[in-house]
């Protein structure tokens, strides 16, 4: 038999992107299946040679000859292209990701590095929490093992709610064998790979079983079934830890005003000497037309309810309220029979008997004026970061502006003449509130079912899990992140709700605010959505830790893109919020955010498999 040089070449110690899997993964291995055909040990034989690389979704890629093949993880596993080659008498393995094609010192440690390894089949085992590798020459196939074989269910993962990463393993270890994943005693079309995503019902406990055949001998090994819990009950699952029940109304003044009554609750509140959490509160009702439409909220005749001591600060347009812990300290809100007053007759409505009437809230973080550092998207002289304050800057580059000077308290001298063009520009310096998390598909999923059949069609469905029953949108996962934003959907959500996008200069400020400039993601060691794989989508306040802003806005990088509002926006109005009306297109009708230049940021977050698209991530300017 001939030997050959086998080279690996390891992208765990070299790469970010192998760290990051690292965190990611924990302890699951990577399956690689390579055959070697016989060779000389000194010359290449294409004719024979045959290479097979199997990923760990079980598919597997034949190369003969001197040709590249490519295999993905798919959704067991990152997406990720590994490419592999035969140049000479050698086999080459390196990530078309990242580029890398250098051996490591951890191969060379392993004992990997130039080993002359007889021709075969090769078991490789990569463990991607350590980098380390392990391999066995010549497994038995299925169809010459000498004992009795038997199946048995590996599982990663058990977070309540998420897919589980089910392995139909075969003992003892051997090739060639085909699966069948069987649910509830029933065989799923087409789940006929070794690994299977064993996603959770929402009210019942699911059981699987998998088959293994050798199609040589015909053997079939059954393995014992698992069980997969149950999820939840969507209809009492509070929304991003954030709960407004028992919505009625009292005190109706007839013609004039009525009391719409609601407990309020949230988790991870909190407020300090710095800043706090609080949550948004917006009404809607249906009117006699089937037409949803906004209330507006006096300035006065609230009530904070029973329980968390809290402050109600109803804003001065009244297209809502925002509400926070009145004392300093942190933990979960809860008050019962918390109480807004809506002047129904300023609106020309003479009663309110009969009509449908919504509490909306979200949670938003409050960032106080002041000076902050900028860092990803701008450069200041001697290759330093801006900083902004109530001075003005020098001539920096920021926002694809290559000059121009920034004054917090006063606004932008866009042509660094020294003067201040545009006042009116959300600097970041004057006190907002940002989206405490990102949007949640069932916030996006209430949004549509406000909407006409019009403004629904020319909107359209963001998220990935909202479906439509019986005229009415909900998500099987109403927690999960909603992607799939663009500029006009996030623009009609924010006229919508009496909020407005954030500018890139706001955005700056909750990432980085007064401390020295971040350039980095992730600290420490913690790679946002990638190291909770294998998740398919995460929830929008899970996690917390995912490139959280100074001011505690959560997953401020990582995940989705976050839109902005560029510096070159001259009608961007840090005053001017939504004013809960849509067009009959479903498109925001504020006239100052016609043709609005934007564009989107995931700042310093070098995975793209950790960015599932376009998110909604809104603010509203403090009084």
């Amino acid at each position: 038999m001939g030997v050959m040089n086998l080279h690996i070449f390891d992208f765990h110690k070299d790469s970010i992107i192998m760290i990051k899997f690292a965190h990611m993964l924990r302890a699951i291995t990577l399956l690689t299946m390579i055959y070697f055909g016989k060779c000389a040990a000194h010359a290449q034989d294409t004719s024979s040679q045959q290479l097979y690389i199997s990923s760990n979704n079980g598919e597997t890629i034949l190369m003969s000859g001197n040709y590249p093949i490519y295999s993905y993880l798919g959704t067991l596993g990152p997406t990720i292209v590994y490419f592999a080659y035969l140049d000479e008498n050698d086999w080459w393995l390196y990530n078309e990701y990242t580029g890398l094609t250098f051996p490591s010192g951890n191969l060379i440690e392993n004992g990997w590095e130039g080993a002359e390894v007889p021709a075969g089949y090769y078991l490789v085992t990569v463990n991607l929490q350590t980098g380390n590798y392990s391999f066995t020459l010549n497994p038995e196939d299925c169809s010459s093992i000498s004992e009795s074989p038997s199946a048995s269910i590996q599982i990663t993962g058990s977070e309540t709610c998420e897919p589980l990463a089910l392995r139909c393993d075969v003992s003892p270890t051997s090739i060639g064998w085909n699966y069948q994943w069987i649910r509830d005693g029933i065989p799923v079309a087409g789940a006929n790979d070794q690994y299977y995503s064993a996603a959770p019902l929402s009210t019942d406990a699911v059981e699987y079983s998998c088959i293994a055949t050798c199609p040589d001998n015909n053997t079939n090994v059954v393995s014992t079934a698992i069980s997969v819990p149950a999820c939840y009950d969507d209809t009492s699952s509070p929304l991003n830890y954030l709960l407004v029940q028992n919505v009625t109304t009292t005190g109706n003044v007839v013609g004039q005003s009525v009391q719409v009554q609601f407990d309020l609750s949230w988790g991870n509140t909190w407020r300090d000497d710095i800043n706090w959490d609080a949550v948004w509160v917006f009404l809607k009702y249906k009117n006699a037309q089937g037409l949803w439409k906004h209330c507006k909220i006096n300035p006065t005749g609230y009530d904070h309810g029973q329980g968390t001591p809290n402050i109600i600060e109803p804003a001065a347009d009244q297209m809502g309220a925002f509400v926070r812990l009145a004392l300093e300290g942190q933990g979960n809100f809860n008050s019962e029979g918390m109480q807004l007053r809506w002047n129904y007759g300023a609106e020309g409505l003479s009663s309110v008997s009969g009509l449908e009437i919504r509490v909306f809230a979200t949670e938003m973080v409050y960032h106080p004026q002041g000076d902050f550092s900028m860092s990803f998207g701008s450069a200041a002289p001697g290759g330093k970061f801006p900083v902004i304050n109530n001075r003005l800057t020098p001539v920096i580059s920021a926002d694809d502006n290559p000059t121009i000077r920034i004054k917090g308290d006063a606004g932008l001298d866009v042509n660094a003449d020294g003067t201040i063009d545009n006042t009116t520009y959300p600097t970041g310096y004057y006190p907002f509130y940002l989206f405490k998390y990102e949007m949640s598909e069932q916030q996006y999923a209430d949004f549509l079912n406000c909407l006409t059949p019009e403004q629904r069609t020319n909107i359209g469905v963001a998220g990935t899990f909202i479906t439509e029953v019986d005229g009415q949108y909900f998500s099987s996962r109403p927690n999960a992140v909603c992607v799939g934003s663009d500029i006009n959907r996030l623009l009609a959500y924010a006229d919508w709700s009496g909020l407005r996008p954030m500018s890139y200069l706001e955005f700056q400020k909750a990432y980085n605010g007064p401390k020295p400039p971040r350039t980095f993601a992730y600290y420490p060691m913690d790679f946002g959505a990638c190291q909770w794989w294998p998740h398919p989508l995460p929830d929008v306040s899970d996690h917390y830790s995912w490139g959280s802003g100074v001011y505690g806005c959560k997953s401020l990088t990582g995940i989705v893109g976050k839109i902005y509002i560029h510096l070159t926006a001259a009608t961007f109005n840090r005053s001017v919020h939504g004013n809960g009306v849509l067009q009959a297109s479903g498109d925001a009708n504020e006239a100052t955010w016609a043709e609005l230049p934007w564009s989107w940021a995931d700042p310093y977050n070098d995975v793209t498999d950790c960015n599932y698209g376009l998110g909604f991530r809104l603010c509203r300017t403090a009084e």
